[in-house]
């Protein structure tokens, strides 16, 4: 059976499958919803499984925020070429290690600092101060990342170094850990208790094996 849910609070939409749901963002979460209140009641009923799903979204896609915002930085304080290569620098270490510095208050802020708006009106301010010291190179530099950036380009030809660097921490796949240690999070500021984390990780991973075993 398919089930689709929709809260207007925060306008997120998901399809649960029996091989987890799957967000209009093109998110795979290994879970259920029956999991994720089986596990987090209390913090389910209070944010809503868009809200949690959404959030991770953003998180899982933080690299590519900070990486956006620091090459508009450093383009501004240095040369183009030491810029690209300390933003790749960080874009790179940012993904491999992203799911373990799940905080809840910078969660929120990349929520916002990863939407095309903010990021466009940006790199408007910018380009345009940096066209206007003369600084062409460094501008055009600047609209060629933030492209390459948003349409995907630097994830798909870097996000596999970074999966390297942390291959190590995968035990399950990476938008499942972030949920979970958000879920986790929330409950300690909300002081609610948990479920069984073990017993959530082990019902991601059959979800996880079966999606696979059905590709």
């Amino acid at each position: 059976m398919i089930r689709k849910r929709k809260r207007l609070r925060d306008d997120e939409s998901w399809v649960e499958l029996p091989t987890g749901i799957f967000t209009t963002d093109g998110i795979w979460f290994h879970t259920s919803e029956e999991a994720l209140n089986e596990f987090a009641g209390e913090v389910v009923q209070q944010l809503g499984v868009g809200k949690l799903l959404s959030q991770a979204g953003s998180w899982l896609k933080s690299a590519d925020a900070a990486a956006v915002l620091s090459l508009a930085a450093f383009l501004i304080l240095m040369p183009p070429l030491p810029a690209v290569l300390i933003t790749l620098a960080i874009f790179v270490g940012w993904e491999a290690f992203s799911a373990t510095m799940v905080f809840v208050p910078v969660v929120r802020l990349f929520s916002v600092l990863s939407t095309a708006a903010f990021q466009g009106v940006l790199y408007v301010l910018c380009m345009s101060w940096l066209a206007s010291g003369d600084q062409f190179t460094a501008a055009g530099v600047g609209l060629t990342g933030f492209v390459l950036f948003r349409w995907g380009v630097v994830r798909k030809l870097f996000a596999p170094m970074a999966k390297r660097l942390s291959g190590s921490l995968q035990s399950v796949p990476k938008p499942d850990r972030i949920l979970r240690s958000l879920i986790i999070r929330y409950a300690i500021s909300m002081r609610v208790t948990l479920s069984s984390t073990e017993s959530f990780e082990q019902r991601i991973i059959e979800i996880w094996r079966r999606g696979k075993r059905n590709e």
